[in-house]
């Protein structure tokens, strides 16, 4: 098999993907970096269209063959064009394009009848935050997330590493005015919070046994007045004086997994990598 130039048209697609988000939206593409995050993407179901490697790496040849069995196109890529292509300092050897899709806002709450559990940002622009937000939605159980217009893209290439491929696993609803996501929380009788680094219920205090839809905004100015104001309650988690705030992703983990404790969930890690969420005396 031939391998690929830093210029072939297959490598440039792959460039392209990596470095622009309009041609990801464009085309419902996203790229999976390393062999772990690869992985999931096969264990979520996801679609991959064309897996490129580095012969010249360590390569994971059961994951190679399950690739083969879906008979997913593997491309071989010359000495050193993945490290180009690649959007992280240290490129494991393997990159896959994958098939991905949003949803619209009313989604993320589910069928109705259930008791959605929603993550919404707001303004949220590190793309690091946003992949380990999605993985926090995934390991706690909560239903779904959706993401304004502001926020950093949950399929960039940092942030579907930092959300170790769950991001192929979560209901995402993509450039959402939170207004409509409110109306649609009030809609199905979801009450709506918002996150405040100083004022507010404290969070061990606040109902996150039932439904909720809580609000994260920007890592630098948080939520706005005005979205604040149409909330119907701020949460704050009560932190040492010595730090002035968390970060947002560190926000949401404990947020969710405090709600998963009311809710009486137990997270129990299945032989098979992924997180089930069982409730206990079932």
């Amino acid at each position: 098999m031939e391998s690929r130039s830093f210029t072939h048209p297959k490598v440039l697609w792959l460039r392209r993907l990596v470095s622009d988000k309009r041609v990801r939206r464009a085309e419902g593409l996203a790229v999976a970096e390393g062999w772990k995050v690869v992985e999931a993407a096969l264990d979520t179901g996801a679609k991959l269209l064309s897996v490129f490697i580095d012969p010249d790496r360590s390569m994971d040849m059961d994951l190679l063959g399950r690739v083969d069995a879906l008979g997913v196109p593997v491309v071989r890529l010359q000495h050193g064009v993945l490290g180009r292509v690649a959007d992280s300092t240290t490129p494991q050897g393997v990159m896959a394009v994958v098939e991905v899709a949003s949803c619209p806002a009313e989604e993320v709450f589910g069928a109705v009848g259930d008791a959605p559990c929603v993550l919404v940002c707001v303004d949220v622009r590190d793309p690091g935050n946003m992949g380990t937000i999605v993985r926090v939605v995934a390991a706690s159980g909560a239903t779904g997330l959706a993401c304004s217009a502001g926020c950093a893209d949950p399929w960039s290439p940092k942030a579907v590493r930092a959300s170790a491929g769950s991001v192929f696993s979560v209901p995402l609803a993509l450039d959402v005015d939170p207004l409509l996501v409110i109306r649609v929380a009030r809609g199905r009788s979801v009450p709506c919070y918002g996150t405040s680094a100083l004022h507010g219920t404290a969070y061990t205090d606040c109902g996150l046994g039932g439904s909720w839809a809580i609000f994260l905004g920007n890592e630098s100015t948080g939520l706005s007045r005005d979205l604040a104001a149409s909330l119907d309650c701020m949460v704050h988690i009560p932190i040492a004086s010595s730090v002035e705030s968390l970060s947002v992703s560190s926000a949401a983990a404990i947020l969710c997994f405090e709600a998963a404790r009311q809710r009486g969930l137990t997270l129990r890690q299945a032989a098979g990598g992924r997180v089930n969420t069982t409730r206990e005396g079932m």
